[in-house]
């Protein structure tokens, strides 16, 4: 799958629908992104991540099955704000695009790759930094922000309050969060 293909199924939600009014910071947040694994080139979704320093290093979490790693790292390119405008029609704009990155971490059992960008993106990107809650406690709504198969930014909703599963993590047993998508 390419870039901006209009691939996603029919049943994904535009992020300028309404159903996106709620997490307008955090839609800017997401990018989609190239990276070459050996003589291909994978497309994936990531998101720009704030530390607990709150010092706007620009970290980019994305998913280890995604192929970002130390010797691919480099070949990283983000396009930010691919989305439409309005909702159900129109391409989203391939013209604000950084390149490259460092890798700093990962886990296959978690499937989680954390990069730092070689820089931080353009002001005139106007994107967010996302936030996250390390409390424990349960989270009781939330929405998953993502490029499916290359295809311009769409949301998913949940409005029920997630619960505990026990799952096995670099072979220790630990607890994450389920959802159950309403939208």
């Amino acid at each position: 799958a390419g870039i901006n293909n209009n691939s996603a199924g029919t049943c994904n939600i535009d992020v300028a629908a309404p159903q996106g009014d709620a997490y307008r910071n955090e839609i800017r947040s997401v990018a989609a992104y190239t990276v070459r694994v050996g003589s291909s080139n994978f497309v994936c979704t990531g998101q720009l991540v704030n530390n607990f320093r709150q010092d706007s290093t620009p970290y980019f979490l994305t998913a280890n099955h995604c192929g970002a790693t130390a010797s691919s790292s480099n070949s990283v390119v983000l396009y930010w704000n691919l989305q439409r405008a309005t909702c159900g029609s129109g391409d989203g704009s391939l013209n604000q695009t950084q390149s490259g990155s460092v890798f700093r971490a990962s886990d296959a059992t978690a499937d989680f790759t954390l990069l730092q960008l070689n820089a931080a993106p353009s002001a005139s990107f106007n994107v967010h930094f996302a936030g996250f809650d390390a409390s424990g406690s349960a989270p009781q709504s939330g929405a998953a922000i993502h490029h499916p198969q290359g295809d311009v930014k769409k949301i998913s909703l949940y409005s029920t309050t997630s619960f505990s599963m026990s799952v096995s993590i670099d072979g220790r047993d630990t607890d994450a969060w389920a959802v159950r998508w309403a939208q």
